[in-house]
């Protein structure tokens, strides 16, 4: 039902598009991923296909008249030797009025909050993972939002969060009530946000902006979280047995986490600049944590040479744990330093992700050019560091892409 109202919205946005506005946006994306056989996470054939070969298509559009706005897409994705997935999002579909002298807002609508680049504390709403191979168009909420704008320039949104919901594990569809302070202090951006739910309890966070100069820009945020969550293996907390019957990553709860980020960019004439970054994120993994899941799985992969274990079982077990690899910061302490330069039509970046309790690092380097509506864009992404570290026991050594996208409106 959902799928069938938003291809109906988009249709009826193209149809309309003379009395609104309508942009489309088709996009193709071609991946390569090399698998890390020596990983003591990599699943083997036949209990797991890796997928060397990835594609994924997108179409997005946008119709905005008034105060009305829609945004959906219809997304392909195929993996290697299977057949195509089909799927539609509708990522947005909401109504900015004014009543009585008071911007308000109703329906599905994005709201990223905070400052920084490669991890935003303060995105308390969103909550939008920042390092993504490319990025892609968000989902955002179901609200009803309160928009004040003061004459000094502040501004205030009140936003009730998936009206009647209840609670949910999953984040974006957890009733909560949100609230942002935005104000321009001396030249610094201000920034507060808090967040009222029953699964986090209670979150509270300051962030700031400060341009020293035409050159130099410094920010950072913290964020209080009176209950946070961690996915643990419950494994590595009982000593024995060292395998699971069933799914082992259960999700932790814990109380007074902090959240927190600074970081510069400096920023050349010529279009060169380097930002860097430092983050602590609670709800990753300690080293002991990391350290306790490694050990298990390296115990875990000994029972292949016993030859008594049914190998479906170990790599089952090891399967599961592999799901420690999904989340956005793999260990709490983050360093982050980006060399980019913004040419006219072409762009270049290099990232280097650093953790320095293991060691880890990731490097991604893109090549962006922009031509006649057109963007090409070629990336890739490869992991190291020390043989215990984190990052060097991702089942992936190498990731690569390259998009083309095709902008157009009506």
């Amino acid at each position: 039902m959902f799928r069938l109202l938003s291809i109906n919205l988009l249709l009826f946005a193209t149809i309309s598009s003379q009395a609104g506005e309508f942009t489309g946006t088709l996009r193709v994306i071609p991946e390569y991923h090399s698998a890390y056989r020596e990983s003591s996470f990599f699943v083997p054939e036949p209990f797991h296909e890796f997928s060397h070969h990835r594609s994924r298509q997108e179409f997005e559009g946008h119709y905005q008249q008034g105060g009305f706005n829609l945004l959906a897409s219809a997304i392909m994705t195929q993996l290697e030797n299977t057949k195509p997935d089909y799927d539609t999002l509708l990522n947005e579909l909401y109504y900015d009025t004014e009543i009585a002298g008071q911007e308000l807002s109703f329906g599905k609508k994005i709201m990223s909050w905070g400052v920084g680049y490669g991890f935003r504390p303060l995105d308390v709403v969103q909550r939008e993972d920042r390092r993504l191979l490319y990025s892609s168009t968000l989902e955002g909420v179901p609200l009803i939002a309160w928009d004040y704008f003061a004459d000094n320039g502040d501004a205030f949104t009140l936003a009730y969060i998936n009206p009647l919901r209840g609670q949910n594990d999953d984040h974006l569809d957890e009733e909560s009530l949100a609230m942002k302070y935005y104000s321009l202090w001396d030249n610094i951006d201000v920034h507060a946000v808090a967040r009222l739910s029953k699964h986090n309890k209670g979150e509270a966070g300051l962030g700031f902006a400060h341009v020293v100069n035409d050159a130099l820009e410094w920010h950072g945020s913290v964020l209080y979280q009176y209950r946070y969550h961690k996915r643990l293996n419950r494994l590595t907390e009982q000593g024995s047995p060292i395998l699971a019957t069933d799914n082992p990553m259960q999700q932790n709860v814990f109380n007074h986490g902090i959240n927190a980020l600074l970081g510069f960019t400096w920023t050349h004439s010529s279009g060169l600049s380097l930002l860097g970054e430092v983050w602590f994120d609670e709800s990753a993994y300690s080293k002991t944590q990391w350290d306790n899941l490694r050990q298990l799985t390296e115990s875990q992969l000994r029972q292949l040479e016993t030859g008594t274990v049914p190998e479906a079982a170990i790599y089952n077990n090891i399967g599961a744990s592999s799901q420690f690899f999904s989340q956005p910061n793999l260990l709490q302490q983050n360093l982050l330093l980006r060399l980019s330069h913004d040419g006219e039509t072409t762009d270049t970046a290099l990232d280097w992700l650093y953790t320095p309790e293991d060691g880890g690092w990731v490097l991604t380097a893109s090549l962006k050019h922009e031509r006649n509506r057109q963007n090409f864009e070629l990336g890739l992404r490869t992991f190291g560091g020390r043989a215990d570290s984190a990052y060097s026991a991702v089942p992936e050594d190498l990731m690569i892409y390259l998009s083309w996208q095709l902008a157009f409106s009506i």
